[in-house]
């Protein structure tokens, strides 16, 4: 066990243990523990309760970070072709404080990460996640948002359908006319995700979270005027 300050020009008196700890059975891939995913709408009453502590660095990373040196598995079967991620109570497990939590979605074990972020939030938070198909079988890989840290937390899996134009590839098409909105196209960001790839539109980078995608044929005049309203009042577009 070998110990050295950051510095070369100088020296430090510190504090130490050294702690057993077993490796949860979920700590590789191959072990994933199956968990059920709760119905549409449900709130999150039935979570399970897990802790990283023990855990190792499963390999390859996910392509979002590398903070996963202490990720755990579980998998699951879709119910839709979304599922929301909500997790509470995330704490550090050998000191004090609250904790942040990662997670990677995969279709199978050593596979790209389907979706992915390093850090949903501190103490609790949620993740809406699309993509997914209906009846397959998904790993989730979960993990804290820092290196050498283990954290314990509740989670839960709740089925979500994901809005049809959730993205670009299955953009709604719009009619064009000549009158003012005379053919309106209802649209709603409920149950949508932020599209990989594209990041931020230039004139709201700070703002944009979910989105959804249509798509028109430009008319000969080489010009269009698009036109939209809140269709809802506590709704803003």
């Amino acid at each position: 066990l070998r110990f050295w300050s950051a510095s070369s020009t100088e020296y430090a008196s510190f504090q130490f243990c050294v702690q057993d700890t077993n490796a949860p059975a979920n700590n590789e891939c191959s072990n994933a523990i199956a968990i059920n995913t709760l119905p549409e709408g449900t709130v999150c009453d039935s979570a399970n309760h897990t802790t990283t502590l023990g855990a190792s660095r499963s390999l390859p990373n996910p392509n979002c970070t590398d903070f996963n040196d202490d990720d755990i598995w579980y998998s699951f079967v879709a119910g839709a072709n979304g599922v929301r991620l909500n997790f509470s109570n995330a704490a550090l497990v050998l000191s004090t404080g609250n904790a942040n939590i990662g997670y990677a979605i995969h279709e199978t074990c050593g596979g790209a990460a389907i979706s992915c972020s390093p850090n949903v939030g501190i103490s609790g938070g949620t993740e809406l996640i699309g993509g997914l198909i209906p009846g397959n079988t998904y790993l989730l890989r979960l993990f804290s948002y820092a290196t050498n840290t283990y954290v314990s937390f509740d989670f839960c899996l709740v089925d979500e359908t994901i809005v049809l134009n959730d993205e670009c590839t299955d953009a709604v098409e719009l009619a064009v006319s000549n009158g003012f909105a005379s053919l309106p196209q209802q649209g709603s960001l409920f149950s949508a995700t932020t599209s990989a790839g594209f990041g931020s539109p230039a004139c709201t980078a700070l703002s944009s979270t979910e989105d959804v995608w249509f798509k028109a044929v430009v008319p000969s005049s080489g010009s269009m005027n698009i036109q939209t309203a809140a269709a809802v009042s506590n709704v803003t577009d």
